[in-house]
């Protein structure tokens, strides 16, 4: 779901805080059960499969710092993997397309290696990747243009399957912006749905005529059937209070023709209350024209403070988006101190097209800098958050070992989410970062661990790998496991 790096460094403690329930006053009610009021005979609701390792072992690779899925298509990205094809390039970058499905077991097949046609040093292809059905997108945000290395102007590479070959994953399209300018980073987040991509530039420079520093834009492309080059720019999107530093686009998401967009530097909304409390803003089509996108809202978290960086991850599925804001201190007590926070809202909550908030969820087991919802996916009815700063304590302490939170929602009936499993790796390791991306497959979830080793002898120390669990189907498709 193209979420941006773990970059954070964690305040070691070797205590647990206790956990603690939700204010009881949002529209939904939030639920945490200690023990997942399940029988201490059942073997849990999601068990770890197998470890995919970087494919192309390095120290320093990190695997696994973006992920997305489509159907039983994986990509994964491994930004700081060099290029070794004609002399090394460092940090390059690559990306990888697997084909996963159950075979007798569940396994994992690398079909296809990706990388950029022109790479340069530090280009960080794979930082950002996506898929949809038979087109994967990979962004490269750093990398320069003209053969200046140094621009980061950014690009986003197209690739289709059936390329050059059955089953063979051919370049089609390379994007850039048409008002691109030296360090906008274009490619910053991106995403795909169908024959829409979008991507980001958070330090463009507002616009014509560049009025308002690292503003931030986000550029939408769409696909024309037939032609040569089967991807062209439709539309740049603005912020509609656009202000200098606000980085609008440093995340956002795709679902049909609706996007969300975070702006996690954002001063709080009309007069500017808050200091980088931050915002996101809901986009769509709104007209006949492929090329007719309009801000429908601009959300604020409902307890805004400075510095909450509310806005820095985001997601869509129809009509529910998730905001987290990575630095929040912990709810109505403000304790731990920029443990995190994720905000649930709903399309027509409060009326048509409103986008109310619906419910916030913060760690039971809440640490400083754990990044709570560092990376976000959710499919069906479950919600799952990362948490790639989160320490463990398994006899010896971990830190950043990371974790990934899976939530079960219902926005019909009894509105009700519920904690249902805090995942975690068995071999869990100091800085495996385990939960910087997620994505979910069937019945299947895969976790970036870029901080992982490439072996048990660590050969290759933060080459990256990706943790896979299967979640039990009753998880995801009954439709009540409430606890009362």
């Amino acid at each position: 779901m193209n979420q941006k790096p773990f970059q954070w460094k964690k305040i070691i403690s070797v205590s647990l805080l206790p956990f603690f329930f939700f204010p009881s006053f949002f529209h939904a009610s939030v639920k945490i059960n200690k023990d997942n009021g399940f029988p201490s005979n059942f073997p849990g609701l999601s068990i770890e499969q197998n470890t995919i390792l970087n494919p192309a072992p390095e120290t320093g690779g990190h695997f696994g710092e973006s992920i997305d899925s489509s159907g039983h298509l994986v990509i994964v990205g491994a930004p700081s993997n060099d290029t070794v094809d004609s002399g090394p390039i460092y940090d390059a970058g690559a990306a990888y397309i697997y084909r996963c499905e159950e075979s007798g077991t569940y396994t994992c097949v690398k079909i296809a290696s990706l990388q950029a046609p022109d790479p340069q040093v530090g280009d960080k292809f794979g930082m950002s990747v996506g898929i949809s059905g038979g087109t994967a997108i990979v962004s490269a945000p750093e990398n320069g243009a003209a053969g200046d290395q140094n621009s980061n102007v950014g690009a986003v590479y197209v690739f289709e399957r059936n390329q050059g070959g059955l089953d063979a994953w051919g370049l089609v399209s390379i994007l850039r912006s048409s008002d691109r300018a030296p360090k906008d980073s274009f490619g910053n987040s991106i995403g795909i749905d169908g024959d829409w991509i979008v991507a980001s530039a958070p330090w463009e420079d507002g616009g014509l005529g560049d009025p308002l520093p690292d503003a931030g834009a986000v550029y939408v492309f769409h696909r024309n059937q037939g032609t040569v080059d089967p991807w062209s720019e439709v539309a740049i999107l603005h912020a509609s209070d656009a202000d200098i530093y606000d980085y609008f686009g440093w995340s956002l998401a795709i679902s049909g023709e609706t996007l969300v967009v975070g702006a996690f530097l954002e001063n709080g909304g009309a007069g500017d209350p808050f200091p980088e409390a931050g915002a996101a803003y809901v986009i769509k089509r709104t007209g006949a024209g492929i090329d007719e996108w309009s801000e429908v809202k601009n959300i604020h978290a409902s307890d805004a403070q400075e510095d909450d960086c509310f806005g820095q991850y985001v997601d869509i599925e129809g009509d529910v988006i998730v905001v987290v804001s990575s630095f929040e201190d912990g709810g109505a007590d403000n304790y731990p101190p920029e443990s995190g926070a994720a905000y649930i809202f709903h399309r027509d909550e409060d009326g048509e097209d409103n986008w109310g908030e619906t419910a916030i969820l913060h760690a039971p087991d809440a640490q400083s800098y754990d990044c709570f919802g560092c990376a976000i996916d959710f499919k069906n009815n479950l919600i799952l958050l990362g948490a790639p700063g989160k320490d463990e304590f398994n006899g010896v302490i971990s830190s950043n070992s990371g974790a990934v939170y899976m939530y079960r929602f219902d926005f019909g009936g009894r509105r009700e989410i519920e904690l249902i499993q805090k995942i975690t790796h068995d071999d869990e390791q100091t800085d495996d970062l385990l939960g910087t991306s997620i994505t979910t497959s069937g019945n299947y979830l895969f976790a970036g661990a870029p901080g992982r080793g490439s072996d048990p002898q660590n050969t290759f120390p933060h080459a990256g790998a990706v943790m896979v669990f299967m979640n039990f189907p009753h998880t995801i498709y009954l439709p009540a496991i409430f606890n009362h």
